[in-house]
């Protein structure tokens, strides 16, 4: 394997969550759905790539995902 195709790994927590509502599962769908970032996943990675650093990185990352509440 070259070394220009070498990938770093890093462990990420994920968080399940469960829901319980009265109203219908396509709108609960929906609207967690409305909350998740939807990047143009060709530009994203293409940014990624070019990034300088990580710090660039972690900047793309928080535009994609959106505003955490």
């Amino acid at each position: 394997m070259k070394k220009e195709d070498a990938m770093t790994t890093k462990k990420i927590t994920i968080e399940r969550f469960s829901i319980t509502s009265t109203k219908p599962f396509a709108e609960v769908v929906s609207a967690i759905a409305a909350q998740v970032g939807h990047p143009d996943i060709t530009q994203f990675y293409s940014s990624v790539h070019s990034a300088a650093d990580e710090v660039e990185i972690q900047r793309l990352v928080d535009s994609a995902v959106g505003p955490i509440d």
